[in-house]
């Protein structure tokens, strides 16, 4: 599977203080990326939010940061810099079932930092029109905690296929009641929460969005095939092995924890549905900012 080079820059790793007595050092949990949504009010110009998990943001039943602030480790250059927010400026889907977090980004864009664009979301209609479905390949751009890169930000690849659409709710590691998610054969593990999930368009089809910018096609195998944005990784089921289970004779290992190799993937409708939530605060504010400047 062809993987362009500018889709690994959509990534940045989503960091934490956790030691009070080493402010420098940002523990690295999770992935986030840039995504750019057209004003409404003009299509020239655009705003830049990253998107990770709401479990990322909020770390329940993990150790709290010692400055309430979320670190984004973003490359730039020939090394790296931290993105710096406030807990309180990332916006949460208002259902609690929904694993999203958005964060309005202010800055703007470079070379190592490429915002992926709204028209390459595959919301259900893209899917509808694309005829997407089980057993479409995809794969996920994030965070490898046992390698992300000393100097510069390493994001890796993980390659799978859609194993289940969004028909009900499941529940994920922790309890944790996910709502109508997609389930991926891909391996999954601590660190890709938050990662980007891809999946390419039909090539044999030609009833494309209106709008798509020429370089979110990809060429693989002499054939222009578009790239849609699936999703972002909540995370993975593991089962627990006892030494009955093991299949080879003779082994005397204990307990221990597999990965089931299916990953839980939250839509990008519900993305979508955090973006417009958090343009309609924007337009509340301007209003009731107009109006104070009347009175």
């Amino acid at each position: 599977m062809f993987v362009p080079d500018n889709i690994r820059k959509c990534v940045a790793f989503v960091g934490v203080c956790l030691d009070p007595h080493d402010a420098d050092h940002k523990q690295l949990s999770g992935t986030a990326f840039l995504v750019s949504v057209p004003n409404t009010s003009t299509k020239e110009h655009r705003s830049f939010y990253f998107v990770t998990t709401r479990h990322c943001i909020e770390r329940e039943n993990a150790r709290q940061p010692i400055d309430d602030k979320i670190y984004l480790r973003a490359n730039c250059g020939d090394s790296f810099i931290f993105i710096e927010s406030k807990r309180s400026d990332w916006v949460m889907h208002t259902n609690r079932y929904v694993d999203v977090a958005v964060y309005p980004w202010s800055g703007t864009p470079f070379a190592d930092v490429t915002p992926f664009p709204r028209a390459g979301f595959a919301t259900k209609s893209v899917l509808d029109n694309e005829q997407l479905g089980i057993g479409d390949e995809v794969f996920a751009v994030g965070l490898f905690t046992k390698h992300f890169g000393s100097s510069r930000n390493a994001p890796i690849v993980r390659v799978g296929n859609i194993a289940a659409m969004p028909d009900e709710d499941v529940w994920s590691p922790g309890r944790r009641r996910v709502e109508k998610p997609y389930l991926i054969e891909c391996r999954s593990i601590g660190g890709h929460s938050g990662s980007p999930v891809f999946v390419y368009g039909d090539p044999l089809l030609d009833h494309h969005p209106d709008g798509r910018p020429k370089y979110i096609q990809a060429y693989e195998k002499r054939t222009f095939r578009y790239l849609y944005l699936l999703g972002l990784i909540h995370g993975h089921w593991d089962r627990r092995e006892s030494p009955e289970m093991d299949f080879l004779q003779g082994d005397t290992f204990g307990d221990s924890t597999v990965h089931t190799g299916i990953a839980v993937v939250i839509p990008i409708d519900h993305v979508v549905e955090t973006l417009e939530q958090e343009s309609r605060m924007i337009q509340r504010k301007d209003a009731e900012s107009a109006l104070l400047r009347k009175e």
